[in-house]
């Protein structure tokens, strides 16, 4: 058993810490304050009872760790609301002025970074929401005159970031090196400065954190053939020892309403819950395909998941569980075998991109764009700015940074050295005044499938499918994503046969190449096997 443990406080505790609780401007009370000292405090007791409660009982001795989960969809997701953002309370306010102090040393170069007159740090406020939202407008929200609202996200951020931190910590210790600790964070492919979640770097290297996890996007309310793409530096955190894990949260067409389980929770008429996003494909067809597809990334990019349907219906067909222990099979025997990734595309996220972007402009840079990435034809390997090395992109032919806040010394040396080794480097976002042999490219929008793929074939990645097509590739296996219906030419590296892991059938390649007629939306998935000296395949079991 891996326990979610919510540590989200009761709203009898919020009624006896006023001063902890997260405020939206308005005066509205959503949370409790990533600040609150007294909530890590208490937190901490409840890990302790919780531990002996766990101990007592028969089922303690099965338990392997502890998923640590809070805020907004126990997510680690900073709460707003239809009046804003938060947080406004009197402990965020405490903790943002410690934190100007330490930063600043001096009232005089705070008030010269922040073009403000304040007579004390005692005097700093927090930034108020029309302040955040003037910010949130501009396509260049990094400007100086914008200084004082980006010190207080990066304060926010690193109020989550450090939350996180001591309470993973606290849980490990407790718990012994034998347990994985772990939670949800890092989601900095699809969220800004306001969500908390931009201190990924400070927890990337955490000794108390085991393991992190997130769904995938929620792109297109994935309904699309677009990639529902991961959300962090995947590649990163495996160098770092940590595992990632996916909630694979994929509807189905027996997927329910949560009205329609318990009415306890939402009634039949709140909007919020009606969307096209808690529901499935209409058919148990199409719904097979997207489960197809989900899995296909995890087995292709070595990560854990875990299936989770919302709100219920929970895969109960046999056509659905009898899948669904046959993936379990596979997973297992796949990852009894060495991972080595087959990717020939390197894309680079800086968890700090958002703060010099408004939110529009975050949209279409950062989230557009990962969107867009996945239907190049070729797949593509995830790291972090903060940590990534030379020689940890050498392997790769096309190395792509998006939008990167600032390029440090460290980033512009191992830009050169790749640029020297002859491989192409794209950067998004601005010019960045590069003088280099390589690309370097001012971006104001995301870079369109057609134009990466031009990127790549000039560098030399091998494009395993039209243009739009969704691909998947390891060492062992291979999935495809039709945008729409029609014949797909598949091009792989050298001859093998093909294996469809739905169907079992097997077609074998001509000149490394095979033909599929799939419908718009459909995934396919295949285990590549080698030919033999007589053209015959490798025995499998089935």
């Amino acid at each position: 058993v891996l326990l979610r443990i919510n540590v989200n406080t009761p709203s009898w505790w919020l009624k006896e810490n006023p001063d902890d609780a997260a405020v939206i401007e308005d005066g509205t009370v959503a949370f409790q304050s990533a600040s609150s000292d007294k909530w890590r405090r208490d937190v901490c007791l409840f890990f302790e009872k919780l531990k002996a409660h766990l101990d007592a009982s028969v089922y303690g001795a099965h338990v392997i760790g502890w998923h640590i989960a809070a805020m907004n969809t126990e997510e680690w997701i900073a709460p707003q609301t239809a009046s804003g953002e938060s947080d406004f309370s009197p402990c965020a306010l405490h903790a943002f002025r410690t934190h100007c102090r330490e930063k600043y040393k001096d009232i005089g170069a705070l008030n010269t970074a922040w073009e403000t007159a304040y007579a004390n740090f005692d005097a700093v406020t927090v930034p108020t929401g029309k302040e955040r939202e003037m910010r949130h407008q501009s396509e260049r929200a990094g400007a100086l005159s914008f200084s004082r609202v980006n010190d207080w996200y990066e304060f926010f951020n690193l109020s989550y970031a450090r939350a996180a931190y001591d309470l993973t910590k606290y849980a490990k210790e407790m718990l012994g090196d034998s347990a994985l600790v772990g939670c949800f964070y890092g989601y900095i492919g699809q969220l800004g400065v306001a969500t908390g979640h931009c201190g990924m770097d400070e927890l990337i290297t955490s000794p108390y954190i085991d393991f992190f996890a997130s769904p995938f996007s929620y792109v297109g309310a994935r309904k699309t053939p677009v990639d529902w793409f991961y959300h962090s530096g995947m590649r990163s955190c495996a160098e770092a020892g940590k595992l990632w894990f996916i909630e694979a949260d994929v509807r189905t067409n027996v997927t329910k309403l949560l009205s329609d389980v318990d009415t306890r929770y939402t009634d039949k008429d709140c909007k919020r819950m009606l969307g096209e996003v808690w529901l499935g494909p209409p058919t148990e067809e199409e719904s097979v395909s997207h489960l197809t597809r989900a899995f296909a990334k995890v087995l292709c990019s070595d990560t854990a998941f875990w299936w989770f349907d919302m709100w219920g219906g929970w895969y109960d067909t046999e056509r659905y569980t009898t899948l669904l222990r046959r993936m379990r099979l596979e997973y297992e025997k796949e990852h009894c075998l060495p991972y080595q990734t087959d990717c020939e595309v390197a894309v680079i996220l800086d968890s700090r991109a958002s703060y010099a972007l408004g939110a529009d402009a975050y949209n279409g840079i950062v989230y557009q764009q990962m969107a867009t990435l996945g239907s190049m034809g070729a797949p593509y390997d995830l790291f972090l700015k903060a940590t990534v090395t030379e020689a940890q992109l050498l392997p790769y032919r096309l190395v792509i940074l998006i939008a990167p806040c600032e390029l440090d010394a460290r980033t512009r040396a191992w830009i050169a050295a790749l640029g020297e080794q002859g491989k192409t480097v794209l950067l998004t976002g601005r010019e960045y005044g590069l003088e280099l042999p390589f690309v370097d490219t001012e971006i104001s929008r995301p870079i369109s499938s057609k134009r990466l793929r031009e990127y790549a074939e000039k560098a030399g990645v091998h494009l395993y499918a039209s243009d739009g097509t969704v691909v998947y590739k390891s060492e062992r296996y291979f999935s495809v994503t039709a945008p729409e219906e029609g014949d797909y030419e598949i091009l792989l590296k050298s001859d093998c046969i093909c294996r469809s892991f739905l169907t079992d059938k097997c077609l074998a390649t001509e000149n490394c190449r095979i033909t599929l007629h799939l419908h718009a939306n459909q995934t396919e998935l295949f285990e590549l096997l080698a030919v033999g000296e007589e053209g015959e395949t490798q025995t499998i079991s089935k």
